[in-house]
Parts: structure tokens; C-alpha cells; sequence
């Protein structure tokens, strides 16, 4: 089966014809070489020199990629891509794409693990516990997610950055957890008062009934924890994404807590979050929920020494040397990630991409420059400063 499986791809609806996948339709390989020779040909001669880096790259792929036709039909589907990338703009065509780039990096990846001798993709964007890396930041804050579940804590919140891998290690934790402890993991939660009973319910596998008010909801719940409580196990609610709770929500999480009594704990409340949720915590009208958090840590973004250990760890895991980036290029990916690991993945998976194109064997600083030229990363802007409360005097400024 080729690099992209038997599924057919649709490039975004923007009129480009994506060649099929499957076994029944593929071309020969003399067909595969003509179509892909002829879409080279048409990004050379269309865009000159304003897709000069794009073009080049493609003829870098064109010429390393060897003569087989699943290879063949991925590189016509990069050409495609890069196409529109010149044609509509980067950021226009991640806008209208979306998803669809994954096709990209299906594509590409499969030649760079080959270049790099990889067993596997070494950067992805997904959450894997097997690629856990280490750092002091993320051995603390596991160890706060233990400390939460051996103590039995009411409230264990744990937060940080967008990407800095919360997920991952509640998914470590997961694995380490014994038969006596029933887990219900809420990946986002919204609405009012008692649609985050059913979220909660759903999680446990507990069926509900939509007719079903909020004190019969309640009730299910009670029923549910006392009898797993009964057969020796307690309850641990997982809640990732929580900046998105609202303040009534979190008070009704609270508020879930209160069928704990004595030396009789029920059930556990383990709260994962970007920095607003911590920011939410702190407001006065919920000081009782900040009273009840019994462990808690902040994840920071890891420095230019943490991220070159990183680097070179999940290189080492799939069979890489470790050297594979060059110094120079990862301070530069630091500098473009602030420290935060699902950045440094997408920068070090694109330049492995880049590098593997060119038939080289390490990503140099100029790799990086020309990836974050090409406009493949877009970074967000930081919020502007609001004052909310007036100066003391005229003429200070404010800090």
C-alpha cells in the first residue's frame, strides 16, 4: 500500500485534481513519471520566480525520490499542495485547507524517515506517552498528578502554555494507575447547569436519558460513586481543556466534591488547563474552589539547554543519532518556539522535510531560516495591554 493508504484525498475544493490512491486505479509507473515531470514542469513555468524556494524544493523532491510509483504519486500530491501554497498564499491556504495539509506531511514524512533511517516519525503533533521527555518542569508537575491521586486530594489542577504537554503526562499517569481506581476522562466540557453532569456521567459510561432533570442526574452520580466506592475503588475525574469552564461550571464541580465525608473520599477532580484557568481560580468569588485545590503546578516552556535535550531524545528514540539538527539550528528553533514542545515538533518536522528534499543528512540553521522564510509557521500575536484601573498620577507611565 502507498505512503497515503487506500483512502482518497481531497485537496480543499479549490479545483485541484488529486491523483488516486487506490490499488485498482493506480497509473503505471511510466504514467506516474509523465504526471509527475508535467506538474513540475507547470509550477516551474507558472510562478518563475515567486515560488523560486517553493519550486526549488519540489525539484530537490523530484529528483531524490526513486522510481516507484507509490513514491511517485506522493510527490504529485506535494507538488499539489505547494501549487496552491504559491498560488493562494501560506496563510490562505492553511485558512482554506485545514486538515487537508496533513496530506503534506503524510507525504514527506515517509521520505524523510527513509534519508534519516527512522523507525518511526520522530516529531508529531499528537500526544505520546512514549516519546515523554523528562524535563524538570514535566517530572514536577507529574509528580504533582501522583502526589494528587496517592493523597486522594479533592482537587489537583495542573496547567501551562498551549502544547506544553499536559495531555501527555496525564496519559503517562493513566498507564500507571491500579484496578481500584474507575477514571473518567472530559476532553471538553461546555454548556450550563447540568449538561456538565452528563459530561461527567458519559465519561463514567453511566447511560442518561435527555428527559432526565437535573436532581435525577445527581442522583445516578451518587448512586454510581457510592457502589464503585462499595466494590473498593474510588473515582477520578480527568478534566483537560478546563480554561473553557466557566465559573458556575467549576462551583459545580466543587460542589460534586461535597459527597466526600470523613475520612471517606469518593471521588477526585484533576484539572488541566491553559494559564487562564489558573487566572480563574484566583478570582474572589471563587476562593472556595482555590481553598479545596490541594496540589497544584504550572508547566513553563522549557529553555534553550531543555530543548536541545528534547530534540535529541525523540531523535534517539526512533533510532537517530542525535545529531541530526545542528546547533545552530536548534537555537533557532527555540527562538521561533518560545520553549513550547509542539512548536519545536513542527519546526523540526518541517526542516527533517526540507533537509530530506535536499538530500541532506542534518538540518542546518540556513533549513530553518528557509522553512520560517516560506512562511509555514504561523505564530500568534500577544494580547494587547488593557488598563483597567487609572493612574495614580498624570504623568506615570504604565509598567
Amino acid at each position: 500500500m502507498g505512503p497515503l493508504g487506500r483512502k482518497q484525498k481531497s485537496f480543499c475544493n479549490l479545483g485541484l485534481q488529486s491523483p488516486s490512491l487506490t490499488e485498482r486505479q493506480k497509473p503505471s509507473e511510466g504514467v506516474a513519471v509523465s504526471n509527475l515531470e508535467t506538474a513540475a514542469q507547470n509550477l516551474h513555468e507558472f510562478y518563475g520566480t515567486i515560488a523560486n524556494r517553493s519550486g526549488s524544493m519540489c525539484k530537490r523532491v523530484l529528483h531524490t525520490a526513486k522510481p516507484d510509483t507509490d513514491r511517485i504519486i506522493a510527490m504529485i500530491v506535494l507538488l499539489q499542495v505547494v501549487y496552491h501554497l504559491c498560488r493562494r498564499g501560506i496563510n490562505a491556504a492553511a485558512a482554506d485547507c485545514g486538515p487537508d495539509l496533513r496530506v503534506y506531511a503524510t507525504v514527506s514524512t515517509d521520505l524523510y524517515n527513509e534519508t534519516f533511517g527512522f523507525s518511526e516519525r520522530p516529531f508529531t503533533l499528537l500526544p505520546d506517552p512514549d516519546f515523554l521527555f523528562w524535563s524538570p518542569a514535566h517530572s514536577r508537575a507529574f509528580a504533582i498528578l501522583e502526589y494528587g491521586v496517592m493523597t486522594r486530594a479533592p482537587l489537583t489542577v495542573v496547567t501551562g502554555e498551549v502544547g506544553t504537554g499536559k495531555t501527555t503526562l496525564v496519559q503517562a499517569m493513566l498507564r500507571t494507575l491500579e484496578d481500584d481506581i474507575v477514571v473518567g476522562l472530559i476532553s471538553n466540557a461546555q454548556g450550563g447547569r447540568g449538561d456538565l453532569l452528563r459530561w461527567v456521567l458519559n465519561a463514567l459510561d453511566v447511560p442518561t436519558d435527555a428527559n432526565e432533570d437535573y436532581v435525577a442526574l445527581f442522583q445516578k452520580f451518587l448512586d454510581f460513586t457510592i457502589g464503585e466506592y462499595a466494590h473498593g475503588r474510588r473515582v477520578v475525574l480527568i478534566i483537560d481543556e478546563a480554561q473553557n469552564l466557566s465559573a458556575e461550571l467549576l462551583e459545580e464541580l466543587r460542589m460534586l466534591t461535597n459527597i466526600n465525608a470523613g475520612k471517606d473520599e469518593l471521588l477526585q477532580l484533576i484539572l488541566l488547563g491553559q494559564p487562564e484557568l489558573r487566572q480563574m481560580i484566583s478570582r474572589p468569588e471563587l476562593r472556595q474552589f482555590a481553598q479545596r485545590v490541594s496540589a497544584t503546578y504550572h508547566i513553563d516552556p522549557m529553555d534553550l539547554r531543555t530543548t536541545r535535550s528534547y530534540i535529541r531524545h525523540r531523535l534517539a528514540h526512533v533510532g537517530g543519532a542525535g545529531d541530526e539538527f545542528s546547533p545552530a539550528a536548534i537555537k533557532m528553533i527555540h527562538e521561533n518556539s518560545d520553549g513550547v514542545p509542539r512548536i519545536v515538533n513542527k519546526l523540526c518536522d518541517l526542516g527533517l522535510v526540507y533537509a530530506a528534499s535536499a538530500n541532506r543528512r542534518q538540518v542546518s540553521l540556513a533549513t530553518v531560516r528557509e522553512l520560517i522564510r516560506d512562511g509555514l509557521l504561523i505564530k500568534t500575536q500577544p494580547l494587547p495591554l488593557i488598563l483597567t484601573d487609572r493612574l495614580d498620577s498624570p504623568g506615570k507611565a504604565a509598567e
